[in-house]
C-alpha cells in the first residue's frame, strides 16, 4: 500500500481497485478538497459513484469544492442537484462531487 503525505493533513492512499483512500486531518476542514488535492478529482473519474439509494442514513460526506467541514449525512445539495457521490473507504465515508455547482 502506497501513502502520500501533504502538508495540510490530507494523505491518498492507494486501495486496490478503487484506487484511492482518504484520511483526512482537522487542518483540511478549512478548504475544499480539490483546492488542496487537485489530483483527486482525476481518480474519482476512475471510480463508479454509488446510487444514493445505496447509501448509508448517515457517515462522513465531504463536498468536493464547496469550502465546509464533512457532512454527518448526505447533504441535501446532492438530492437536490442529483450529484455524485464515491465511495472513499470501506467506513462510510464518501466525497459528494459538486464541481457542476457554482
Amino acid at each position: 500500500m502506497r501513502t502520500a503525505r501533504y502538508k495540510n493533513g490530507l494523505a491518498l492512499v492507494g486501495l486496490g481497485a478503487l484506487g484511492c483512500s482518504l484520511l483526512i486531518g482537522a487542518a483540511v476542514a478549512a478548504k475544499s478538497l480539490i483546492a488542496t488535492e487537485p489530483e483527486l478529482a482525476a481518480l474519482l473519474d476512475k471510480v463508479e459513484p454509488v446510487p444514493v439509494e445505496r447509501l448509508p442514513h448517515a457517515g462522513t460526506f465531504w463536498l468536493l469544492k464547496k469550502d465546509e467541514p464533512p457532512w454527518p449525512v448526505l447533504p441535501p445539495i446532492a438530492l437536490e442537484f442529483n450529484l455524485p457521490v464515491y465511495p472513499v473507504d470501506d467506513a462510510a465515508t464518501f466525497i459528494v462531487d459538486d464541481r457542476a455547482l457554482d
